[in-house]
């Protein structure tokens, strides 16, 4: 069913209704996925109980493979819906839900910029002050066996810094077990941290998915780096960086995800869409992971074989 389709159907169910407003979001993001996020928002701001907050988190926490959208054309046709044949609303509702949603929009992006700002100053608050990191640190010297080079630690988190247009906008977090966090409400689309020489990114560089597989691919080519942070966030930063660097040689490090749960290679897909719309190139590594997990092997074989000959 096409998304217009579903959009109409919409009109005729109650969005007040928590229990059905977050089976639709469910129903949507299933069928639709991230396309289907403003109509979610644009339904649900016709409710009187609309929060802004709250629907966004909803849609954020809705997941695939849970709801079908059969469920959203039955809840549809008990408010009246005829499947085949809708009914177009008079011109008059239709305006006035027109209006809610243009005001649910504005204060939606409102409290994105707020968001932003706070997390912006949040990141400045804490990353200017902070020590540079620990070579030490477990998450460097013992998993991903890589140097500090732009991070600082803030009791045992790394602090990676995330710019946009050169400036701090948000940080990553990364904790000795290898959890991540970003500042909550910060810019995370087209966000990078830059490892190595910037100075010579009109030459060649990559982009990659996280922090550990741009040191590690720095260390190896001693190519610079863009970090984007996730595979969702390589399209925005590849295309910001091929217009800064119009002639720059731009190779993607992909993940390769041979094993992710929904059985599509994330990784590799996102990096290759990346790569196709600034003209670059891939780079995968030859086995499940990303180039961390592959150059971190091949020195721990190096250092097993030294141990060895030593022996």
């Amino acid at each position: 069913m096409e998304l217009d389709k579903a959009i109409n159907g919409l009109t005729y169910i109650d969005p007040s209704d928590r229990d059905t407003w977050v089976k639709v979001a469910f129903a949507l993001k299933d069928e639709y996925g991230e396309l289907a996020e403003q109509a979610f928002l644009d339904w649900s701001a016709t409710a009187p109980n609309y929060c802004t907050k709250a629907a966004l988190a909803t849609w954020k926490s809705a997941k695939q493979g849970s709801v079908k959208i059969g469920s959203l054309i039955h809840i549809a046709k008990q408010g009246g819906w005829q499947f085949s044949r809708p009914e177009p609303l008079p011109p008059h509702v239709l305006a006035a839900r027109k209006a809610e949603q243009a005001k649910a929009t504005a204060e939606r992006l409102r409290l994105e910029q707020e968001d932003r700002a706070k997390a912006a100053k949040e990141a400045a608050t804490r990353f200017n002050p902070a020590s540079p990191a620990n070579p030490n640190h477990p998450y460097l010297s013992i998993a991903k066996m890589v140097s500090t080079y732009n991070l600082k630690q803030e009791g045992n988190g790394l602090l990676a810094p995330m710019y946009h247009n050169r400036q701090l906008i948000n940080l990553q977090t990364i904790y000795p077990n290898g959890a991540k966090r970003f500042i909550a409400g910060g810019q995370v689309k087209g966000a990078y941290s830059i490892i190595g020489n910037a100075g010579a990114m009109a030459n060649d560089f990559y982009i990659v998915e996280g922090w550990a597989t741009g040191a590690s691919l720095h260390e190896f080519t001693s190519k610079p780096v863009l970090v984007a942070f996730n595979a969702g966030n390589l399209l925005a930063v590849a295309l910001d960086a091929r217009k800064a660097f119009p002639y720059a040689q731009i190779v993607i490090g992909a993940d390769n995800d041979l094993n992710h749960k929904s059985g599509i290679n994330v990784g590799v897909v996102k990096a290759q869409e990346a790569a196709l719309a600034i003209r670059g190139q891939v780079s995968i590594p030859p086995i499940a992971g990303d180039w961390n997990d592959y150059l971190t092997g091949r020195k721990r074989e190096a250092l097993a074989k030294g141990g060895a000959n030593h022996g």
